[in-house]
């Protein structure tokens, strides 16, 4: 982004008239018309970059919103476990632990 924002940049400034040279309107709004392209097209990447760095930091608090869901379901496993001396599969089943994620939880329980 950096290297079309400083491009841009350039190019406006290359837009300018040099001091003492007389532009005539046709020129001048060459000119100015060049500067609003080149303004525009710079606002544009912008928008690319901030839009791909907001669907990035969506990504990562979609990630860690679910890595801590994880982890307190993990921790109400254990805490049915030892306070109500039940088996993993008894907690999960009273925590109404789909079938099909039972089998990740058995695993995550196993490692810590």
């Amino acid at each position: 982004m950096n290297d079309a924002f400083n491009n841009g940049l350039d190019h406006l400034r290359c837009a300018r008239p040099a001091i003492g040279i007389k532009a005539d309107g046709d020129e001048l709004r060459m000119r100015k018309s060049k500067r609003i392209n080149m303004i525009s097209l710079m606002t544009q990447k912008l928008n690319e970059e901030v839009s791909s760095m907001c669907n990035l930091s969506e990504g990562v608090m979609r990630k860690g919103v679910a890595k801590g869901m994880t982890k307190g379901i993990l921790s109400s496993i254990q805490s049915l476990m030892k306070n109500m001396d039940l088996s993993e599969e008894q907690a999960m089943a009273m925590l109404d632990i789909p079938e099909e994620e039972r089998q990740n939880y058995r695993d995550l329980l196993k490692k810590q």
